[in-house]
């Protein structure tokens, strides 16, 4: 067993406290008890929090609840283990039918204590149901980096939600083990972690804002003025819903005059987009050497996270700011703010606001003069026909101006990776939630009855057979909806992950894969869905464009080789990387 520093709960609660202090908490109610012990001491140390002492906790949440109607702002409430919290019911109902924030921080025992008998100790987790607007259990304290800035993350989102304009209580369940008492840092490690404490401490919550009238203006304002101090900002568009309208951003971007990494579920990938646009991030920081030295210094992420996470290690070190209606998507907890409010309407508002500023052209031009160079290779690996990247690529050309439903796992990367941005406008329908499988074609499906226009999805083949019940629904479809079925044989995206790796558990490998050998084009036709099966780039292409003039749903089962799409990846970052080296500054 790996022993963690002694002060590990002590330096966790020094964190927890600096992080409500940074979400703008200054009122705090507390219960006598022993587990929370160390967040009340932790909390007692900071001057900007008042601390009032209510024996019952019952009367101790009413108290937070008036505190709470008469600022506005969210009052915390801190008791121990076992039943105490379950006091807190009566104010959290009040709370939660009349919108008034409140913060209910649970201590609790660790983890492997729950569901053991162990005294005082009882599972709290959804302990106020729906009556609650989030509930987190931050879980046991590690002393990693990633453990502190997730604890300040969580703390900083709860506050956001409670005070959110639909907001109300909002509950935080925290674990500690003893010993529960401060103790002084006197190893390597114990300093150490006082110092990475520290850190996250001082960093602060990131401030999250809801939609305003007309936008955001301090979000558009704090921006702005962290791009007057730019040299090398970056806007990343990720995953945004296909029904919303992109030409704000777009025009605002171009006025900015910055380098925009759009991907294809962005909406801002095919048709009119913005002038300094490149399409192969993830080919080009996929290279560590590129990476290193075409690090932004600010980012602005529109949208959820992108699907590539070359991006994210990209952008590490830089300052970064989340723009999405849609919610908060920010895991890492590495955003200095983020925005709820139209993406569009706030963009309208930077570009107003924003003065002429300088930018490293040098830098500029060598991420273009880079993108340039990575689709002439990507053309170049394309010639061959064959392949995952040239059967996408020509089922898109093939199928021009339908509306795109891309799966997940390996599709919507291949899209990616293989589709230039420009030509005709589309919208493009994905599942970026929950990143899951299921459901794709019963989707694709949903889409084409609702636009009774031609749609084309492209799925793996898993996917595929996940849903494959749904081929009973294509009698409802009058218009054309074309599922390709790139068939490599099973689950690829497996063996491009580490435990691809490990040489212990290679023959394991199929649990993961999970090849089935179904014939789809039989299983196809079971359910009346005629299947064109394909094994290039040509027999695809005009299989697709076949299907798209005829009504109704048709498969397209396009043959690939298992190993293809992790090759062809290798091969384009090694290729890439070996010319962009060479032709840039």
């Amino acid at each position: 067993m790996i022993e963690e520093p002694r002060n590990l709960l002590t330096e966790w609660s020094h964190v927890l406290a600096a992080s409500l202090v940074s979400a703008g908490v200054r009122e705090v109610v507390v219960s006598p008890g022993s587990r929370s012990t160390p967040f009340l001491l932790a909390l007692r140390e900071r001057r900007e929090l008042r601390l009032t002492s209510v024996i019952d906790e019952r009367a101790a949440a009413f108290v937070a609840l008036g505190m709470g109607r008469a600022t506005g702002g969210a009052a915390a409430v801190l008791a121990t283990s076992g039943t105490a919290p379950a006091h807190w019911l009566p104010a959290v109902i009040e709370a939660s039918l009349t919108n008034v924030p409140m913060l209910l921080l649970s201590a609790n025992r660790p983890l492997a204590l729950c569901h053991t008998g162990a005294a005082q100790t009882i599972d709290q987790t959804k302990l106020f149901g729906d009556w609650v607007r989030l509930f987190v259990d931050i879980g046991d304290p590690r002393a990693e980096r990633s453990a502190f800035e997730s604890l300040a993350r969580s703390v900083g989102q709860a506050i956001a939600v409670a005070n959110a304009p639909s907001g109300g209580p909002v509950h935080v369940d925290l674990h500690a083990d003893k010993p529960l008492e401060p103790i002084e840092a006197s190893s390597d490690d114990e300093l150490a972690l006082v110092v990475l404490a520290a850190e996250v401490a001082a960093r602060g919550v990131t401030r999250v804002t809801n939609a305003e009238p007309g936008g955001d203006e301090s979000f558009a304002r704090d921006f702005v003025l962290a791009l007057s101090r730019s040299k090398r900002p970056l806007v990343v568009l990720g995953p945004r819903r296909a029904c919303d309208d992109t030409s704000a951003i777009r025009d605002a971007c171009d006025a900015l005059d910055v380098v925009v990494a759009a991907e294809a579920t962005s909406q801002l990938r095919f048709g009119p987009r913005p002038k300094r646009a490149i399409d192969a991030s993830e080919i080009l920081f996929a290279d560590a050497r590129f990476a290193r030295e075409h690090v932004p210094d600010l980012v602005l992420q529109i949208g959820s996270l992108p699907t590539a996470p070359t991006l994210e290690r990209a952008w590490s070190r830089a300052t970064r700011f989340v723009l999405d209606a849609g919610g908060i998507h920010d895991p890492l907890g590495g955003a200095v703010a983020i925005s709820l409010a139209s993406a569009g309407i706030v963009m309208k508002r930077i570009a107003e606001l924003a003065a002429a500023t300088s930018r490293d052209v040098t830098w500029q031009q060598s991420l273009q003069c880079a993108d340039a160079i990575a689709w002439s290779e990507v053309e170049r690996s394309i010639s061959t026909g064959r392949g995952e990247g040239p059967v996408v690529r020509a089922a898109l050309v093939a199928a021009a101006g339908a509306t795109l439903v891309v799966g997940n796992s390996l599709p919507i990367r291949t899209v990616d990776r293989f589709v230039p941005g420009g030509g005709p406008a589309r919208r493009v329908i994905s599942q970026r939630g929950a990143n899951g499988i299921d459901g794709l074609v019963s989707g694709a499906i949903g889409v084409a009855i609702a636009d009774a226009s031609p749609v084309l999805a492209i799925v793996g083949d898993v996917s595929f057979v996940h849903d494959m019940h749904a081929l009973a629904i294509a009698r409802e479809l009058r218009s054309p909806l074309v599922v390709v079925v790139v068939d490599n044989g099973g689950g690829r995206i497996f063996e491009s992950l580490p435990i691809a790796n490990v040489a212990a558990v290679a023959d394991a490998m199929p649990l993961f894969t999970t090849p089935h050998g179904i014939d789809l084009a039989l299983a196809s036709r079971a359910f009346g869905v005629p299947c064109i099966e394909t094994r290039n780039a040509l027999e695809t292409s005009r299989a697709v464009a076949s299907a798209m003039t005829t009504p109704g749903l048709t498969v397209v089962r396009a043959i690939v080789d298992a190993d293809d799409a992790r090759k062809s990846f290798q091969s384009l970052v090694s290729g890439v990387g070996a010319r962009v080296h060479g032709a840039t500054p």
